[in-house]
């Protein structure tokens, strides 16, 4: 008999019913976990609110052969309920994330790391559900001091130490971060632990500045009432030494470019973490 779970259905937007699922399969590399905490990311949030953007509709995806209506959800962590019968690096009780991406494995990352992929609670279904199952690769044991809730977070986190390490942030660097939201504040958090010495973030949120601050932000300013590029070339006149553009429009885009310094053999491009 099939085993039932209780999980969050995307239909369409504005359309979310929990109902009950069949839990998937444990293959014989994979670990069944019991989801703890899962956040709800601005991408669930867009497609509730304007979908369908990237979630699989007409036609099934190519690499899971699923299409709508899916589970949503991908920042998760849970505990292993069950592992396939040639697992031997997890087992039953242990405290894990998981990473919500699956590529294909046919192409060199030199090509590109993403092409050929799907991605939980887009193209199959998601931790917005009792128990997720995914492949022994994908899932990462996570320390005895680092509580679920917070664990949670590792997939967010881990996109904003990516973009730290992209731009090429480093010991002494003064960066500028556009956007101050959770992303934004992850980013302000991983610069500061590369070594970054000036961080300056700019919002349209003054208590999103406020947490700015208190995650490392050297200096804050409301772009209501300042013009971010002007700002920085008074400070600055080649600009800063790398720019994070972490709010996802076309303005503050445009600003990153301009404010990032030139360098010999090219431009530090601004960074935009998906």
């Amino acid at each position: 008999m099939t085993e039932k779970m209780k999980a969050a259905v995307w239909y369409e937007n504005k359309d979310v019913r929990v109902e009950e699922r069949d839990v998937k399969p444990v293959g014989n590399n994979d670990v069944k976990v019991k989801v703890s905490w899962s956040g709800n990311c601005g991408t669930d949030l867009h497609e509730y609110e304007s979908g369908p953007l990237l979630v699989q509709v007409d036609e099934p995806n190519p690499l899971t052969g699923e299409k709508v209506p899916l589970v949503h959800g991908h920042e998760f962590s849970g505990t292993v309920e069950e592992v396939g019968k040639n697992v031997t690096a997890y087992k039953k009780g242990d405290r894990v994330v998981v990473n919500p991406v699956v590529t294909s494995g046919n192409h060199s990352d030199l090509v590109d790391r993403y092409y050929e992929f799907y991605f939980a609670g887009l193209h199959t279904d998601g931790s917005f559900a009792e128990y997720f199952v995914a492949n022994e690769n994908n899932v990462v044991a996570i320390p005895d001091r680092l509580s679920l809730d917070k664990a949670a977070l590792v997939k967010p986190l881990s996109v904003s130490a990516q973009a730290v390490k992209e731009a090429g942030v480093k010991h002494g660097d003064t960066i500028a971060v556009f956007g101050a939201g959770p992303i934004g504040l992850f980013v302000i958090g991983a610069a500061k632990a590369a070594g970054a010495k000036e961080i300056l973030a700019f919002d349209l949120s003054d208590e999103r500045l406020e947490k700015a601050t208190q995650v490392g932000a050297t200096e804050v300013l409301n772009t209501k009432d300042i013009n971010p590029v002007t700002f920085i070339k008074e400070k600055y006149p080649n600009g800063v030494d790398a720019s994070l553009e972490v709010a996802g429009v076309k303005p503050t885009f445009d600003q990153a470019i301009d404010s990032a310094k030139p360098k010999i053999l090219g431009v530090r491009r601004p960074v935009s973490p998906a």
